[in-house]
């Protein structure tokens, strides 16, 4: 479930009571759990539908791509990179 907290308020985590839910941060998947549930039943929390929450990261992903801030994924192997049990490079590299 996807929760986000009520304005002004700061909700602590169910196990780590140092580390808050806010108003500001992204909205949270959280398990299902009576704490949660206790949280969303007095106000502090809300839930998010889901619905709402991908169609918010679909339309800011574009923009975020286009913008050059999402790297695109590389379809060639890093020259770094394990080169695999057989101890072989990637065709192209020269031993």
């Amino acid at each position: 479930m996807l929760v986000k907290a009520a304005p002004g308020l700061k909700v602590p985590m169910e196990h780590n009571p140092k580390k808050y839910i806010t108003e500001d941060t992204k909205d949270f998947a959280m398990p299902d759990t009576p704490y949660y549930r206790r949280m969303i039943r007095d106000k502090s929390l809300a839930e998010v539908p889901a619905e709402e929450s991908a169609a918010a990261t679909s339309t800011k992903a574009p923009a975020a791509a286009a913008a050059g801030k999402v790297p695109a994924k590389s379809k060639t192997q890093p020259a770094d990179a394990d080169p695999g049990p057989s101890g072989d490079k990637p065709e192209g590299e020269k031993a």
